[in-house]
């Protein structure tokens, strides 16, 4: 009997496992896994593949403008890992000038076809007094040719407006990044504060404090996404006009920011530069008070694929 009973229970336990909602239960769930990240360089840019995904977008320790917090869920896209040189800005600008798309007039590139003929792009003569010397606009023109000042030509492009942005991205059919984009980017899937590789705020997570000015891109440790520099360096232009109550109406999926906004109100620009705090380095942290056609020493911009 008792070498019946030791075949039967074993066998009465396997039974109940394999019976649906009378399972033995386990005591770890497994592991959740991520869809891992691919990188493809696609005209000289380095785009990583950011999933889909939903997260809470805006702060209750920022300004108003980043209230209320709210879901937003979001497509897979491609991302720059990098922000856009100096180097890859003045090859654009060759393309478009071989291709009679731009000239310059007066030290500034205009656009002279497309979308945003008679607009500018660059200011070549910008300079910020300010700042110091290493806070200029370091693509030049010959006269026949753009090139980048050397030992700048891994710096992030500055002194590019809105409108110079956008006309790079859609010369390789790419796009800038929405902000809700750019946000979820920074969180990195996991709700980062801060756009760094723990989500932590310090001078070694990215060029905030320790130059007044850019340096070399991907220095600094990347997000879990992969991506570079969301913290410091310099602020980056996105798709958006900016509107300081959109997050009230703003719709749940793929937001893509206000139809019109305030005259007073510009585009977006998102993540801080070199000399930020942690406040203005926070991933919902936003910037919309500057126009289309501003320049800056501290401005540059990354680009996305949809």
């Amino acid at each position: 009997m008792k070498t019946f009973l030791k075949i039967l229970i074993p066998l009465l336990i396997v039974l109940a496992a394999a019976c649906g909602h009378d399972s033995l239960p386990t005591e770890t769930e497994p592991p959740e896994t991520e869809p891992p990240l691919t990188t493809t360089v696609y005209h000289g840019i380095t785009l990583v593949s950011l999933p889909g995904g939903s997260f809470q977008m805006g702060d209750t320790t920022g300004n108003s403008d980043e209230l209320p917090i709210h879901a937003v869920t979001l497509s897979p896209f491609e991302m720059s890992a990098y922000e856009i040189t100096n180097a890859q800005y003045a090859a654009f600008l060759n393309e478009a000038l071989a291709a009679g798309e731009i000239n310059v007039v007066s030290g500034y590139v205009k656009g002279v076809t497309g979308d945003y003929a008679g607009c500018d792009y660059i200011h070549l003569a910008g300079y910020d007094y300010s700042g110091g010397p290493e806070d200029s606009c370091w693509v030049r023109y010959t006269g026949t040719a753009f090139i980048v000042r050397a030992g700048k030509e891994h710096w992030p492009v500055v002194y590019v407006n809105w409108s110079g942005a956008k006309a790079f991205a859609g010369f390789y059919g790419l796009d800038l990044p929405t902000e809700a984009q750019w946000e979820y980017a920074s969180r990195a899937g996991k709700q980062y504060e801060w756009g760094t590789d723990d989500g932590t705020f310090s001078v070694g997570k990215g060029n905030v404090t320790p130059y007044w000015h850019p340096v070399d891109i991907g220095g600094y440790a990347p997000n879990p996404f992969k991506l570079y520099d969301l913290v410091g360096n310099v602020s980056e232009w996105c798709r958006d006009l900016y509107a300081s109550e959109y997050y009230s109406v703003s719709p749940r999926n793929d937001p893509a920011g206000p139809a019109t906004n305030k005259t007073t109100e510009g585009r977006v620009i998102r993540g801080s530069s070199f000399g930020s705090n942690d406040f203005f380095s926070r991933s919902a942290s936003r910037i919309g008070y500057l126009g289309s056609e501003y320049f800056g020493s501290s401005v540059g911009f990354r680009v996305v694929r949809n």
